[in-house]
């Protein structure tokens, strides 16, 4: 089975592995845990705005700076969220750039390549869009080829960052049994053997495994699934998938009847 985003966004499995091992920057030092923390709560403030007044109000630095990388972080961040809720290219281009701009300043942040593939992933799922050649974006890349390359890139830096994780969960739940690149799956896994995953990394992981054939991983999964306070009806009926494909027909017929 083709992956999900094969026919909504082409591609050729060469192009896929070269988009999947772009990994660029030289080590510096990691980011803080305050700037991490006020990053989280940047966004977190704009994830509740819900017009573009009300974004646009925001001041686009940090008051006292807090230096340029984040700086250009929290630009990024407030233009990607005026793109969005604007639906304005311009906006989400300035965003790419303020982003890029970290990855060459401070490429050993996560930040700025999680923020870059973000940004990407939204440009894409405006109608009509066209790639444009800036901020890693190649020439007849596919924004989700270039988005899965920022994807890998933050996680070289930062295999269980917790925005992205997040992030891959919100993204990935919704497309049910389509096929997921494993660097994506991997970093859901390694998130959830940390503890403490929210639902939605278990219930991806269960259908990703079961998907694989990996039925018996795919049951833990789902158990952790309904333990970190997921739907046990959607539990129940992906068990019971992963029963039967498993060959325990009995069992998975009683799972889908309790459902």
């Amino acid at each position: 089975m083709r992956c999900w985003w094969w026919t909504r966004r082409g591609g050729t499995p060469a192009a896929w592995a070269l988009a999947l091992s772009v990994v660029v920057g030289s080590p510096l030092p990691a980011q803080s845990p305050a700037d991490r923390s006020a990053l989280g709560a940047l966004r977190d403030s704009l994830d509740a705005m819900t017009t573009a007044d009300a974004v646009t109000a925001l001041p686009l630095d940090w008051r006292p700076s807090r230096g340029r990388p984040m700086d250009q972080l929290r630009a990024g961040f407030i233009r990607l969220r005026l793109g969005t809720v604007g639906e304005r290219r311009s906006d989400l281009d300035a965003a790419l750039l303020d982003f890029d701009v970290v990855t060459h300043d401070a490429p050993s942040w996560p930040y700025g390549w999680f923020g870059r593939g973000l940004t990407k992933l939204v440009i894409g799922d405006q109608p009509g869009a066209t790639p444009k050649a800036i901020a890693g974006q190649e020439p007849g890349q596919s924004f989700y080829a270039a988005f899965l390359a920022d994807v890998n890139a933050t996680i070289k830096r930062d295999p269980t960052f917790p925005p992205l994780v997040h992030a891959l969960a919100r993204i990935l739940a919704p497309q049910r049994d389509r096929t997921q690149p494993e660097p994506l799956v991997r970093t859901l896994a390694l998130a959830a053997a940390r503890g403490g995953a929210e639902p939605d990394v278990h219930l991806v992981l269960g259908r990703a495994y079961r998907s694989a054939g990996k039925n018996d991983r795919a049951l833990d999964e789902l158990d952790a699934y309904v333990t970190a306070g997921g739907d046990t009806s959607i539990s129940r009926l992906e068990s019971a998938r992963a029963l039967a494909g498993a060959g325990r027909v009995e069992e998975a017929t009683a799972e889908y009847l309790a459902g």
